[in-house]
């Protein structure tokens, strides 16, 4: 009898526990999952500006197969071998891996040849700022983040490196697309420049 309790019990909690987890990893490749992503390599950019005073931000681009990735970066104006040798050169922060958003997601006007960045001051606020992404030591295959079109076709790097300036942006669009590829909903996020997370402004739904 007791036994027959016990494994009662249990079956009614993981009646109830994996509903929830299902639940859990739905909301993580919804829009709510990805918003707290972005906030998350947000505030992460947010706190590398202010404890290494310098701009700091993240970049939003695709890789060689299209897939949506967050870069954080920091400014490395640095002429020496080891910087950009750019006077809005950005590099890819040392030790930090892209983090990859859900298959289905994406932002407006992401490109594997550029994509929108997000830049903050030294003092932690929300500013606009010329970037361009250089490799870190601006020599082909030694930057696994930032590289030319050819080492990405060749699968040698992940991003590409921009061949010009581009000013950071204070808002994103993040698109969730069908199995079909087709948008069915779209946000328009505002980055609040003083807390420096997303404040959602309206929804664009499809039917």
């Amino acid at each position: 009898m007791e036994i027959l309790v016990v494994v009662s019990i249990m079956a009614i909690l993981m009646g109830i526990a994996i509903p929830a987890a299902k639940s859990l990893m739905a909301s993580f490749e919804s829009g709510t999952g990805v918003r707290q992503l972005i906030n998350a390599a947000l505030s992460s950019a947010r706190a590398i500006a202010v404890r290494e005073q310098t701009y700091a931000g993240v970049r939003f681009q695709q890789d060689k197969d299209g897939h949506t990735y967050i870069v954080l970066i920091e400014h490395d104006p640095d002429p020496s071998p080891n910087g950009t040798g750019l006077a809005n050169g950005f590099r890819a922060v040392t030790g930090r891996k892209p983090m990859k958003l859900p298959e289905e997601t994406t932002l407006n006007g992401v490109s594997k040849l550029t994509g929108p960045s997000v830049v903050f001051s030294p003092q932690g606020k929300l500013t606009i700022h010329p970037v361009r992404t250089s490799t870190q030591d601006g020599t082909a295959g030694n930057d696994t983040i930032f590289n030319t079109q050819a080492n990405v076709d060749a699968g040698i790097a992940m991003l590409v490196q921009d061949s010009s300036d581009f000013n950071s942006t204070q808002s994103i669009t993040i698109q969730r697309k069908g199995k079909d590829g087709v948008v069915i909903e779209s946000n328009r996020e505002y980055i609040s420049p003083y807390t420096g997370e997303l404040v959602m402004e309206y929804r664009e739904q499809k039917p």
